[in-house]
């Protein structure tokens, strides 16, 4: 009786001290390590004139390929951009929420200064078609045709124009500058033909 009672005792206290090492477990099995923003990939981010937000935290995500849950990203850090200018540079921050369970931390990252192109790359039609009532506002709507540039008045200022003489023969000419508030510097003259 006295060794069935040890026994018992002995399994009873196996099972006690079994049960205390599962239930005292390590909780931290299930835990989501959470990712520091400021660890992740900082490559600067190219600017544009129309950048958005969505388009800076596109390309910061195409820079981070780590992050494979973009819905979660999304909901868990506050996301606020500083657009670049054509002289400086912007900003994109990204902080974790509080109640983030992914994310700790922030990041700011580089949205590169806006770098201008010269507008002779850009307006690569050097000849239009004219008549002898053509005025300025057409000549730059013929342009804008043939370039396929709808919005071609948005970035250009028309500095000189000269219609075209059909009687005479003479062509005429049209000159267009880049606007200083847009990515592009320069200016093109446009040949207008009778």
């Amino acid at each position: 009786m006295k060794k069935l009672l040890t026994i018992l005792g002995a399994v009873g206290l196996t099972a006690t001290s079994a049960a205390t090492v599962v239930a005292c477990g390590d909780n931290n099995r299930n835990e989501v390590t959470k990712i520091d923003l400021q660890s992740l990939n900082k490559e600067t981010i190219r600017g544009s004139v129309e950048i958005t937000e969505e388009q800076a935290v596109k390309e910061f995500l195409e820079n981070n390929p780590s992050i494979t849950n973009v819905a979660d990203f999304k909901t868990d850090v506050a996301i606020s951009l500083i657009k670049p200018t054509l002289t400086a540079d912007g900003q994109l921050f990204v902080v974790a929420k509080s109640e983030s369970a992914n994310y700790s931390g922030g990041v700011v990252v580089n949205v590169a200064a806006i770098n201008k192109t010269d507008l002779a790359l850009m307006v690569t039609t050097k000849t239009i078609q004219g008549n002898d009532k053509m005025t300025k506002d057409d000549a730059l709507k013929s342009l804008a045709q043939s370039l396929g540039w709808g919005n071609l008045s948005d970035f250009v200022e028309v500095t000189s124009f000269k219609a075209p003489n059909h009687k005479k023969k003479i062509n005429g000419s049209l000159t267009v500058t880049a606007k200083t508030s847009t990515q592009y510097f320069g200016s093109v003259v446009i040949t207008i033909e009778y």
